[in-house]
This record gives C-alpha cells, structure tokens and sequence, in this order.
C-alpha cells in the first residue's frame, strides 16, 4: 500500500506540470515546473502558511539541462564536496533586472544539500533543505519529460501525464509565467558552470597537409591523443549541423559522427567557456564559428561520450 500511495504522489505532481516538490515542517518549500514552450525552468519558492508571499524564479533550460546532467551521472558530487562556504555556491544562477533574483544549490551545514532562492526587489529570501536523493529524483525527472533520457514502458508513461498535465494547467498559468519569465529575462542570467570539468588531455597532432577548409584536423592524425586519452575521452570525426549556439557558460551545436548516417543518432556538443580559453585560440574558434554559419562542417575533436551528450574536451587547431 505505501508503494502505491508514493506512486499516486509522483503521477499528482507530474500531473500538474511539477517535476520536484520539497517541502519542510515551517519557512518556504518549492516546486520546479518545466515550462518548454518558453524555454524556461520556474522555481517557484512559498512561504508555508502565508498564501501569496512567494517568489519565482526562471532559469534557462539549457543551463538546467547541463545542471541535471551532471547531477544524474554523479558528476555534481564533486561540485557539492567542494562548497564549505556560509552559503550555497556548488551551483548558481543569477537573473532579472539589476540582477534581483538568484537561485543557489549547495551543501548544507547540517548535511545533504540546501536550495537557495533570493527575491533582491522584495527582500525575500528562501532556505530549503532537502536530500540528495532528491536532487536526484529531479534532475532523472527533468531528463525524462525533456526528452534527453530515452524511455520505454513506465517512464514513458510518466512522460505523456507531464505533457497532458503542462497542457492543462498552461489554459490557467500560461500567459502569467511567460510575461514574469521575459520580466526577469531583461537581464542577461550568469550561472556557475554546472559541468565537472575533465582533466587535460594531450593535444592532438595537426596535420598540415590537410588544407580543405571544410575539415578540422583529420582523425588519422589523432592517434596519439586518442591513445593516451582512451579512459578519459575518444576522438570522433563529427559533422556539424545548424549553428552554433550560445550558452550562459560556453556554447553547443548538433553534431553527428560521420560514420553514423541514422540522424536519430545526433546529440548536442558542449563547449565549455573555459575550454575554449584554456584549449584553444579565441580567434581560431570564431573562425570555427564562422565556417557553421555558413553549412556542414567536418570536425575531428576529443570528446566525453554520454547517453545524451558529447562533451568537448579539445579543440584540434583548424587547418585551413
């Protein structure tokens, strides 16, 4: 009977559009609904018995997406290990006029993790603690409603309630949270990187006989890199397709590797800022930039393989 009371609750929450529901005995509990039709993520924070005297707060679904994915594949463990400062600072994300709303995730003082939302204009301001297993609980959630976690069978299910659930409670909710999520949005958001950075790897050889401007160092001539890199990451020969897109903390771009012609297999590439200010040339890369604006590109780069993912780790010299 208990399963089955825990099982009524999570189809309840996903029923309403919400993928995390924490609450605590007195002060402010939150809920984190998914709004995909503006690209946005809302937590929303309520102070227990005072109906009205909340806030919300809009992150990016990009940056929740790298955030989730770190916490689901046990790479956030290591961000939460290092944060032994007085406030959350394992992850944040800052945004709204004069940078007004901020939303932080950290390690408690007292054990397992603390949210933090703060609401600067109305001097408000939000500690929930919660468990891990939570954080855990949203992200596999987020993973699965937005589709970058392929599903079957149960979660499948779950998926097609979210969606019906987001259908339903957009006819009451919608047009408020898109006119407070543009509110807040007038000010460009700054988050934290939310990726575990690998270690360096060697660099790969350049081959300077490859002078076709469509291709970014041959994979042949990676052999060394991806050799001393094989527990770390792999080189793959990628095509690029569309452009590439801008992060808070780095960019992306669809990519497919040349030797897999199903589309289905493409995912995204992230590039973290400081890769590419650590790895390779800024110049370099607008050229890189440049060459996506204008089609396929072809690309042999090291990289971190997840479900997903892929995750740069360095960035070959353009031949050219």
């Amino acid at each position: 009977m208990a399963k089955e009371n825990k099982g009524s609750k999570l189809r309840k929450m996903l029923s309403e559009g919400c993928i995390s529901e924490n609450y605590t005995l007195n002060g402010y509990f939150f809920k984190v609904y998914p709004y995909f039709n503006i690209d946005k993520v809302k937590f929303s924070f309520v102070e227990k018995g005072k109906s009205g005297t909340g806030f919300d707060i809009y992150v990016d679904t990009d940056e929740f997406a790298l955030l989730c994915i770190d916490i689901d594949e046990r790479k956030f463990e290591a961000r939460l290990a290092a944060d032994n400062g007085p406030y959350p600072g394992a992850w944040k994300y800052i945004t709204g006029e004069n940078a007004a709303r901020e939303l932080a995730i950290g390690k408690s003082q007292k054990g397992g993790v603390v949210v933090q939302g703060r609401n600067k204009d109305e001097k408000k301001q939000a500690f929930v603690p919660i468990q891990y297993k939570e954080l855990r609980k949203m992200a596999l959630l987020y993973l699965v409603v937005s589709g970058l976690k392929p599903v079957a069978g149960y979660y499948a299910e779950l998926r097609e309630l979210f969606k019906k659930g987001v259908e339903r409670m957009a006819k009451y909710h919608g047009t408020q949270a898109v006119q407070e999520a543009q509110r807040q949005s007038a000010a460009e958001p700054i988050a934290q990187p939310a990726v575990v950075t690998e270690k360096s790897m060697p660099s790969a050889q350049n081959n300077s006989n490859n002078t076709k401007s469509e291709m970014l160092n041959s994979s042949k001539d990676t052999s060394a890199a991806a050799t001393s890199a094989a527990e770390e990451g792999k080189i793959i020969a990628f095509k690029t397709f569309k452009k590439v897109e801008p992060l808070r903390n780095g960019y992306r771009i669809m990519v497919q590797p040349v030797t897999e012609p199903d589309e289905t297999k493409m995912k995204y590439l992230y590039i973290p800022t400081e890769k590419i200010q650590s790895e390779f040339k800024q110049a370099e890369f607008n050229r890189f930039k440049e060459m996506t604006d204008k089609g396929t590109v072809r690309i042999s780069l090291l990289v971190k393989e997840s479900p997903s993912y892929y995750m740069f780790l360095k960035m070959p010299t353009i031949a050219g």
